[in-house]
This record gives C-alpha cells, structure tokens and sequence, in this order.
C-alpha cells in the first residue's frame, strides 16, 4: 500500500519529469478534452488507456468533474500510484489489446461517451491496433468520440525526419527545467523501500516494448473508418504530435459554442 502523500510526492515529479519529453503536454491535452466537449458536454463515462498514474484522466475528471473517468493500464506500480493519489478515479489494471481486456469495462456498458489515449497506441502492431480500435468502437454508444494523441509518422520518411526536428526544437525553447529524467525517475523509484513488492510484480507483468509501430495518422485513420467509426481526422498537430479523433454513428450536428444541438 501507498500512502497519499508518498503517491503525491512521486506523481509530481512523474509530471516534472514528463515536461522534458513533451514542449506542448498541456496543448495536447487540453485538445483532447476540448474535442470530446464538442461532442459531450456532460459525458457520463470516460475511459483513458494507457493511463500511466493518471495525468490525462485527471485533467479529465476535472474538465468534466460530473463523469466517470476510468483509467486503464497494464503496470501495477503506475496504477497503485495513481489510486493512491488520485481517489476521484477509477484505476483498472487491463492488458490493451489482449484477448478479453475489455471485459474490465463491463460494469460501465451503455455509459461511455468517450475514450481517449496520450501516448500509449504508438506500441501496438497494425493487427493489434485494429483489434483495439474496434472493440473501442463496441464499447462506445452512438454520439460518442474516440480520441488518440501521440506521435505519428508520416509516409515519406524525409518529412518524418523534418517534423521530428521540428518537435525537437519546441520541445528545447518551451519545456520547464525538470530535476531529473525518466531513467532517473525509475532510478529513484527502485530506491523507495515502499515500492519494492509493486516494482517486482511490474518486472513480472509489464513487458518491455520492442519499437513503436511507426504508423501514420493516415493508418490511424483508416484503421478507425475500418473499425465502424463514421467520420475521423486531425484536430491538433504539431510536428509528429498530433490529435485525432474518431466519431461513432448518430453523432449530434456541433455549434460552435461547442454545444451539440
């Protein structure tokens, strides 16, 4: 068991250490809430996978502090330090993607509006993408959004070698100096005697990842249209990072006040 402070403590310098890695976080995730309140201003459920120790689901819960905000993950540590710190949300340990991980989800079947992701569905092969995109799609109602943010690749591989220079110079002129990075991170948190059992059933359940999948926002997209998703796209990139989202069917027309009508 973690106590609140100690999950405090060590979720703050997870977000300290997230900065170096990301010039444009916030950006990014604020897009994230800003599309799925186009499409919901009062979503009942939202389910955030990959969740790591809560950063976008917490920013979810308070954007929409009315809703269910469920976050996902497969690492016992990072969910255990999440619970601990963040008790306005729901942690579930789930393996994205495996066979069956969804039945995780059953108690909220009918109630989600929204599933959103930062940086976790650049590790997936294409099969296993689709598989994920479509039991998404099955676990959503009509009127509900898909949101992905992450880094993609474009097709050419020049261009993605220009749009990661681009990103890296952002990053440089806009990130906040952090104490530590994330080797360091997991370096100190081996250190915390209060993290050893949880730490040993990570190295037991968590695999390491071999190498992204290097898929574009086109296959992204395209993977989405396949899964039943009626309409699909961009709505915030700079550089390889980007925002999509994908719409199920019987989605409401949008004003631009952000109300559906």
């Amino acid at each position: 068991m973690i106590s609140t402070p100690l999950a405090r403590h060590w979720y703050e310098r997870w977000e300290d250490q997230q900065q170096l890695y990301a010039g444009d976080r916030e950006e990014r995730f604020d897009s994230v809430l800003d599309v799925v309140q186009t499409v919901r201003t009062r979503p009942r459920v939202i389910v955030d996978l990959g969740s790591g120790p809560g950063s976008l689901a917490l920013r979810a819960a308070r954007r929409f502090p009315d809703a269910t905000v469920v976050a996902v993950d497969q690492d016992p540590f990072l969910l255990a330090l999440g619970t601990a710190a963040h008790p306005q949300l729901v942690f579930v340990q789930a393996d994205i993607g495996a066979d069956g991980w969804t039945r995780q989800l059953a108690i909220y079947a009918g109630s989600i509006d929204a599933i959103i992701s930062s940086t976790a569905l650049h590790y997936p092969t294409r099969k296993v993408l689709d598989g994920i995109y479509r039991d998404c799609y099955r676990l959503l109602g009509p009127q509900s959004i898909l949101v992905d943010a992450d880094q993609f690749y474009p097709t050419n591989k020049l261009w993605t070698q220009v749009l990661s220079a681009s990103d890296d110079i952002r990053a440089r002129r806009t990130k906040r100096a952090a104490p530590e990075d994330w080797d360091r991170w997991w370096r100190a948190a081996e250190s915390e005697p209060a993290f050893a059992p949880l730490l040993a059933r990570r190295a037991h359940e968590v695999p390491a990842h071999e190498r992204d999948n290097e898929l574009s926002i086109e296959d992204h997209v395209f993977s989405m249209r396949s899964a039943g998703f009626v309409a699909a796209g961009p709505v915030w990139q700079h550089g390889r990072s980007a925002v999509i989202a994908a719409l199920t069917a019987s989605s409401p027309p949008i004003r631009t006040d952000g109300e559906p009508q």
